[in-house]
């Protein structure tokens, strides 16, 4: 790696604390990868705890890549340097196993530039070698990989701890013998591994899927495979930086999976059951965090679901901790937890409403009342808290003109009850409105929905900003609603996507020149309202016990979109 590379990367490393190098002598590598920016893949912290449970072992390593800043990509493609890895500069290419952890669908794109700067072949057909062997994990693994499904030789569908582990144990046992093709398929059948070359989709001639076909000789769907007991696989952020959005605190996951079932969201389904891990073992964690930092991050899909929150809050403050909480459900907040988080000193409290009308909280399954949502914002506001954040979607199914107005008149409404506390001073308590664009994702009743098209979602953006124009101390801001159609697209594409991904590439980036120069057709992936007898491409990855339960939660939303 030429000098300026190797100067940057070290400057990472020098502000790490935490950070593990070891030598490579007989040990399994990995290369794992977030396809993302340092900044953001250094506070995520599945990709973290991998990282860490690999290299507790002896007889393996990890190191860690990332997509280059742009400076960084700017260097590598001047000089013709390879990718490396952070740790010891190493081409990806020489280890055992490349590991990439997605989080996100735009980032599949990021995933075959990386390897496209590694110099290694995108299609696993087209690599030979037994090393290095490419894996997926991350959430995306776990609802539609399809449109990565042939880049890489193995998906891990569910938690991943111990699938990896296993994966490496028998790496150590194989010795090379046999074919990379018989190696692969001793997973086949076992929970947590996908094998994608083992299945073969198949179209009618309207592009439609009919199915995807298995293998004659594989005889058992793919399984995602769960860790029952949370506390046997310790989660939290031991390798630290401050260069990260999460560098003044750790990170420490105390739940996983959700029991709430919100309609738009992949959570409950795609996280297992709900659970969550024991006080006693969080405690351990936060003593061992203590050397470090005195700041400590919540990680769950709704951490006031953790039937023991308050006693962990109160341990926490006993040794002298401080507790950062994220996004909090609304109808969850109780008092005494209220009052728990204002005396944090948290400056911004997160909450998500996620719709304007009660019509529409009902139809995505989050019941709360407005007044409700208003009486809990009375209580925030006779806290400590300077900045309330608001997250709402628009382009839900059937929503209607009266459902953004009810956004708008909701948002006014609490102005106005903050300006009446605060003795007409609402610039104590400013509002931020986040304005988001429904995506449509799998393993969720609305796998079937269309999304809006961009016109239509500028549309209503532009409505709500310019009813928000002329009122002070509200900050409006949203999503791209283009973003937002590539992220639906990306959702529930299958394995034609990939050569749309690899023409973006080939025209330097371009999503409209990528999409132009193939037949992709964008509206079919994103803008039916699919029936009944749908085939996904990730339905060999969802029991067929689970497609009808979600099919029968989404028919009277289908039923309304067809009477339209």
């Amino acid at each position: 790696m030429k000098t300026q590379l190797a100067d940057l990367f070290e400057r990472k490393l020098s502000r790490e604390t935490g950070t593990i190098r070891k030598d490579f002598g007989g040990r399994v590598s990995v290369a794992l990868i977030y396809p993302n920016y340092y900044y953001l893949g250094m506070s995520n912290l599945g990709f973290l705890s991998i990282y860490q449970s690999i290299n507790k072992r002896n007889d393996a390593l990890c190191e860690r890549g990332f997509l280059p800043d742009p400076g960084e990509e700017t260097e590598l493609v001047q000089t013709g340097s390879n990718y490396c890895t952070l740790e010891s500069r190493t081409p990806i290419s020489r280890f055992n196993i490349i590991g990439f952890s997605v989080s996100f669908e735009i980032d599949y794109l990021n995933v075959l530039k990386i390897l496209r700067m590694a110099k290694i072949a995108p299609l696993a057909k087209d690599r030979y070698q037994f090393f290095p062997l490419l894996i997926m994990g991350g959430i995306c693994a776990s609802y539609n990989p399809e449109p990565l499904a042939d880049v890489f030789d193995v998906i891990f569908p569910g938690d991943g701890f111990r699938s990896i582990n296993l994966f490496i144990d028998k790496i150590i046992n194989s010795n090379e013998t046999g074919s990379k093709e018989d190696f692969i398929n001793q997973f086949s059948e076992l929970p947590g591994y996908y094998i994608p070359a083992q299945f073969e989709p198949v179209y009618e001639k309207n592009a439609s899927l009919t199915q995807v076909k298995p293998a004659p000789t594989f005889r058992k769907s793919p399984e995602h495979e769960w860790i029952s007991n949370l506390d046997d696989f310790p989660c939290m952020s031991e390798l630290l930086t401050p260069d990260t959005e999460f560098g003044d605190m750790i990170l420490i996951e105390i739940s996983r999976g959700c029991p709430r079932n919100c309609s738009f969201c992949v959570i409950s389904e795609c996280y297992g059951k709900f659970r969550f891990r024991s006080v006693e073992a969080i405690i351990n964690q936060i003593d061992r965090g203590l050397n470090f930092r005195k700041k400590f991050g919540l990680i769950g899909a709704n951490i006031a679901d953790h039937p023991k929150l308050q006693e962990l809050i109160d341990a926490i403050h006993g040794k002298g901790g401080q507790i950062a909480f994220p996004s909090l459900r609304l109808d969850l907040l109780k008092p005494d937890i209220l009052k728990r988080i204002s005396e944090e000193m948290q400056i911004t409290i997160t909450l998500a409403p996620e719709a304007g009308s009660e019509r529409l909280r009902q139809l995505i399954n989050k019941p709360i009342s407005q007044q409700q949502i208003e009486n809990i914002i009375i209580n925030l506001m006779h806290s400590r808290f300077r900045k309330i954040k608001l997250y709402f979607m628009i382009g839900l199914p059937t929503e209607e003109k009266q459902d953004i107005e009810d956004i708008i008149s909701m948002v006014k409404r609490i102005k106005h009850n903050i300006a009446s506390i605060h003795k007409r001073k609402p610039h104590s308590a400013p509002i931020v409105l986040s304005i988001n664009c429904f995506v449509p994702k799998p393993f969720t009743p609305f796998q079937w929905a269309p999304m809006e098209s961009v016109k239509k979602l500028k549309e209503k953006i532009n409505f709500i900003k310019k009813s928000f124009k002329k009122e002070l101390f509200v900050d409006v801001i949203h999503d791209v609603p283009k973003w937002a159609l590539i992220q639906g697209l990306l959702a529930r594409g299958d394995r034609k996507v990939l050569f749309l991904l690899q023409s973006v590439i080939d025209h330097g980036n371009d999503w409209n020149k990528g999409i132009a120069h193939t037949n992709v057709n964008t509206a079919f992936y994103t803008q039916r309202n699919r029936n009944h007898d749908e085939v996904f491409s990730w339905d060999h990855l969802m029991s067929e016990e689970m497609k009808q339960r979600l099919w029968r939660k989404y028919d009277p939303v289908y039923q309304q979109l067809e009477m339209k």
